[in-house]
């Protein structure tokens, strides 16, 4: 059985996608280290987490990403819950969650 992927992981996974100077922003080193280091504070895997920012991805033009993201009932829910988050509000919330 799969096990279902926390808010949280949508929540960070949207905002690396979304914002072209996430992974910046965030201070933690570049894309793979960042991507490891949250994977481990989710409790996932890390190729689980850059998938899930994948599917994010196609989104927004300025990353490649899985195409046809809109096919994914789910992440447009997601996406739509969470894009009216305000960048500084967005770092703000995933600095909380991964506690840094």
């Amino acid at each position: 059985m799969r096990n279902k992927t926390s808010e949280d992981a949508h929540f960070i996974a949207h905002y690396l996608a979304r914002f072209s100077d996430s992974y910046e922003s965030l201070m933690l080193g570049n894309k793979t280290q960042t991507n490891q280091l949250i994977a481990k504070q989710l409790n996932m895997g890390a190729d689980s987490f850059s998938q899930l920012r994948n599917e994010y991805d196609g989104f927004y033009g300025h990353r490649t990403g899985y195409p046809n993201p809109e096919l994914r009932k789910s992440r447009l829910e997601f996406k739509s819950k969470f894009e009216k988050i305000s960048q500084m509000d967005y770092l703000e919330r995933v600095k909380t969650i991964l506690g840094i």
